[in-house]
């Protein structure tokens, strides 16, 4: 008996064929919103990179596709927004959808931020940010349609609203 289950053993499973074409498909390079990587993993490591230096993270859930989320990068990525509060906090950027399909990884980084959080209710619509302390493994949604400022020449977020909120909601967390 032992000797047939060392045998099984010693066996390796074939690996699962993966479609050529499919993985084409999915081309996440120089992408802001990845959806082709791993995203729990790449999570998991933003979570204990702000852990190891005591910060909390931003977590900006977006998509490709979507101009209000390209808007909320610009702003606190390219803008350097984040880059002023970089000793608190640093920036997640979490893909949730690839041509309007749930990302899985993503999916399962928003359910493991709802259960951070509390919440029962996956929130509607992205943008949106989330605070974590990855310590306390807590999170606050922000919604961030209350953050725009528009204008008949423009469309964005408001960058005081934006930081503000962020803020808040750290805060929150932080209270025992």
């Amino acid at each position: 008996m032992i000797a047939l289950l060392a045998c099984l053993l010693s066996f390796s499973l074939p690996a699962q064929a993966v479609d050529p074409k499919a993985a084409e498909k999915c081309d996440d390079a120089g992408q802001i919103y990845r959806v082709c990587s791993d995203q729990a993993a790449a999570f998991t490591s933003a979570e204990q990179a702000a852990q190891g230096k005591n910060k909390l993270l931003v977590v900006a859930v977006g998509a490709e596709w979507c101009p209000w989320c390209q808007s909320l990068h610009r702003l606190l990525d390219v803008s350097g927004l984040m880059k002023k509060y970089e000793k608190e906090y640093s920036l997640f950027e979490l893909g949730l959808y690839q041509d309007r399909d749930k990302s899985a990884t993503g999916q399962a980084v928003l359910n493991k931020l709802m259960a951070y959080a509390g919440e029962k209710t996956e929130p509607k619509g992205i943008p949106m940010l989330v605070v974590v302390d990855p310590v306390k493994k807590k999170a606050r949604f922000i919604d961030t349609e209350k953050l725009e400022k528009n204008t008949p020449v423009s469309k964005g977020h408001d960058p005081e609203k934006v930081f503000k909120s962020i803020r808040e909601a750290a805060d929150s967390l932080r209270r025992p």
